[in-house]
């Protein structure tokens, strides 16, 4: 708890998960880490912003990588202290790293929770600081252009709204190059994305809210758009002397 008494996120990580919810949610890690993996050397360190309750880190240790994380939640701090994950308490940024010590960094929807575009900027440059030479920076984040109001009604600690032009421009100034990109809905591309996308258009806001709040299932609503919410994830490479 601060000192405005009350404690970050217990929203999330007090919130009860179903089995049908935590198999979708290990599927979309074991994607996301698959699309990673051909950018991790070996004997690799990786750095994970905002670990969770530590379904990347499971991943990780499966495959034998050096991995350590930074995360500012207490409840989830002590989860990952008792899974044995080498772990470091507090926010970023800064980020409570030596130069020039890890070869991965990975934040997953990390990025919008910045206060605004100088913190967001400030974290993609001491993600470059704290790199190795060639290191890789992962982001993944909301598609502001397609979620609009509900990515800020899913989580009142959105403030830094984040689009793929955004991010890369702030990317190309803190002296990275994209190599990668996905846009996906949950473990879904392509074409099917697009599908699933045209189908999130008939759960706006609108008619369909209202119709839902009159039989209190707004939150039902928000438990379907949410599994349809669509990300980005960008995997840029550091530039030499950058």
């Amino acid at each position: 708890m601060d000192d405005k008494g009350f404690t970050f996120y217990d929203w999330f990580s007090k919130r009860p998960r179903t089995r049908l919810g935590l198999k979708r949610r290990g599927r979309i890690d074991e994607f996301k880490f698959q699309r990673l993996r051909r950018y991790i050397p070996p004997r690799a360190v990786l750095l994970e912003i905002g670990p969770g309750e530590g379904r990347f880190a499971e991943l990780c240790r499966r495959e034998g990588i050096r991995y350590f994380c930074i995360e500012p939640s207490p409840p989830l701090l002590k989860i990952m202290n008792q899974e044995g994950y080498p772990t470091i308490g507090g926010f970023v940024p800064p980020i409570a790293v030596k130069s020039q010590s890890i070869n991965v960094l990975y934040a997953d929807q990390l990025l919008e929770h910045m206060p605004d575009f100088s913190a967001a900027a400030h974290f993609i440059a001491e993600s470059n600081r704290v790199l190795k030479n060639d290191g890789y920076l992962a982001l993944i984040f909301p598609n502001y252009l397609k979620e609009k109001e509900f990515f800020f009604d899913i989580d009142y600690t959105h403030n830094f709204i984040t689009t793929e032009r955004r991010v890369e421009q702030m990317l190309f100034d803190c002296r990275f190059t994209p190599v990668d990109k996905v846009f996906s809905i949950g473990c879904t591309t392509g074409i099917r994305r697009y599908l699933l996308k045209a189908a999130t258009f008939f759960l706006g806001w609108g008619i369909t809210a209202n119709i839902f709040r009159i039989f209190s299932a707004s939150d039902f609503l928000v438990r379907l758009r949410k599994n349809l919410f669509e990300t980005i994830m960008v995997i840029a490479k550091k530039e030499q002397g950058g």
